[in-house]
C-alpha cells in the first residue's frame, strides 16, 4: 500500500503551528502514511505494534515516538489505545529550539 501524506493544512492549526488531540482507538489498522509537519505520540493505554521506516516496535503504555516528516510509519491496535498526539509544523519547532538556545534541527 502506497504511503499517505498528511498536510499541515489538515492537521496543524495554522494560527499557532501546532495542534494537540487525544484520540481513543478501541481495533484500528492506520495505513502507512508520513506527514509534512513534526508529529509526537505518547501511548497512555493500550497495545498494539508501529511499524516505522520498515521496523517493527511495540506499542503500549508509556511508548513515546517523535516522527519526522520523512519518517514513514503506520500502526495496528490489539487492544483499546489512548494517545496523546502532539504535531508542529517545522517553523514552530524552530523557534521552540531557538526560544530554549538549542541547535538548530535540520533533516
Amino acid at each position: 500500500m502506497e504511503p499517505k501524506l498528511l498536510t499541515a493544512q489538515r492537521f496543524v492549526d495554522p494560527e499557532i503551528g501546532c495542534s494537540y488531540r487525544y484520540v481513543y482507538s478501541e481495533t484500528e489498522r492506520f495505513r502507512p502514511h508520513w506527514h509534512e509537519y513534526y508529529e509526537v505520540e505518547l501511548f497512555l493505554s493500550g497495545k498494539g505494534t508501529t511499524l516505522m521506516n520498515g521496523t517493527e516496535h511495540p506499542v503500549e503504555r508509556g511508548k513515546l515516538f517523535f516522527m519526522t516528516p520523512i519518517d514513514i510509519h503506520c500502526y495496528t491496535v490489539t487492544e483499546t489505545t489512548e494517545t496523546i498526539n502532539i504535531s508542529g509544523r517545522y517553523q514552530s519547532v524552530q523557534l521552540l529550539y531557538k526560544r530554549q538556545n538549542l541547535p538548530p534541527i535540520t533533516i
